[in-house]
């Protein structure tokens, strides 16, 4: 034990600590830092957020075929509202505008229109017709909810789109955004897990190369068993970086407003994606976590690995940096971003996570193997 907390407090050097900070700030700032200030993005995006948040308070978790009839009386009001304000507008009444539909079917190459257009729309900020087209994309959405199966050619997507839909799970009223604005930010904070780890990891072994202390630490019974100590401090500390990196991005990401969203099912008429796995967005949200997990351990493995067979600093950054360009773009693409989406075969999902955690872990077991073999002549 006392050797592991040693190992354990030798990783954690200052020095490394402060470039772990340096960079997480940069990244956060290219990466992180929008879909956390900015969201929701803009109109009419502020008004679907608000609006699927009173949906949750009027339906529940899910709008049936009921409560879509009385979304749409919903809606009627909200146009109601537009046309008392156009009929009160002495500009709209110049024009001839006297109801929404009239306003909705403007022809914007007449700079007539094109100004009034935007005075009531930018100048004004009048809230119902950005409301009005939150409203419509909700209605669009909800009407050919299922009728994009056309668009999936393999056979296990059309049947899972067709099992969604038979379980009214595609009701749910999850909104795209919601779930874009976490996509985005969680496959990022990933890669920025994997980077951290690699930085603190790769330095077990290679430092005690450099300091020529291999040679005396392999010569004693204690010294031959270093790397399996070593090994366990270097997955204490992708554990800690990891905790740690997550317990902040969940200090952030609080702060957009999405709680009311989680219980609902991920697999929404109102999200562009569907899922192989009837995910809760809390589900979903636990589970990118898991996998978040998995590919840092993954990393620490194959930096643990490749900092005990490097000569120098620049082997090892030339062995670990297309392990850390490999693993971010999976991260990226399917094994924490668009975790489980029907876009990517499941299998491919699940072997890719099964592959990278068994070549790994080889490597681990052969260098143990190795270790007791190593000839210090």
């Amino acid at each position: 034990m006392r050797v592991f907390l040693y190992e354990l407090r030798k990783l954690f050097n200052w020095k490394v600590l402060l470039l772990i900070l340096f960079i997480s700030f940069l990244f956060y700032k290219l990466f992180l830092s929008f879909n956390f200030e900015v969201f929701p993005n803009g109109r009419p995006a502020k008004d679907e957020f608000m609006i699927t948040k009173e949906m949750i308070n009027k339906y529940g978790h899910e709008m049936d075929e009921k409560e879509f009839r009385h979304f749409k009386s919903w809606y009627k009001q909200k146009e109601d509202e537009a046309n008392a304000y156009l009929k009160s507008q002495q500009d709209a009444e110049k024009l001839g505008i006297t109801t929404y539909e009239q306003f909705r079917q403007l022809d914007l190459t007449n700079k007539q229109y094109a100004d009034f257009h935007e005075k009531v729309v930018f100048a004004d900020q009048a809230d119902v017709f950005w409301e009005l087209q939150a409203f419509e994309n909700i209605i669009e959405q909800y009407e050919s909810k299922g009728r994009d199966i056309e668009s999936y050619t393999d056979e296990d997507q059309q049947e899972r789109v067709k099992q969604i839909m038979a379980n009214n799970d595609v009701n749910s009223i999850l909104p795209y955004l919601v779930y874009e604005n976490y996509n985005e930010l969680i496959r990022f904070w990933a890669v920025l897990i994997i980077i951290s780890v690699v930085m603190v990891t790769s330095r077990v072994h290679i430092t005690d190369r450099l300091n020529n202390a291999i040679s005396l630490q392999y010569t004693t019974k204690t010294g031959r068993n270093l790397f399996s100590a070593k090994l366990l401090a270097a997955l204490a500390a992708t554990a800690l970086i990891t905790t740690v990196q997550i317990v902040i991005f969940w200090f952030f990401y609080l702060g957009n407003g999405t709680q009311t969203f989680f219980p609902l099912s991920i697999n929404s008429f109102y999200n562009f994606y569907y899922f192989w796995f009837d995910f809760t967005f809390e589900g979903y949200i636990i589970t990118t976590v898991i996998a978040t997990y998995i590919v840092a351990i993954v990393a620490a493995l194959f930096s643990v690995f490749f900092s005990r067979i490097a000569q120098n600093y620049i082997t090892l950054i030339g062995s670990l940096v297309p392990i850390v360009v490999l693993l971010s773009y999976c991260t990226l693409k399917y094994l924490v971003g668009e975790l489980f989406a029907i876009l990517h075969p499941l299998m491919l999902t699940i072997g890719t996570f099964l592959v990278l955690i068994a070549i790994s872990t080889i490597f681990i077991i052969y260098r143990m193997k190795q270790e007791k073999l190593v000839d210090l002549i």
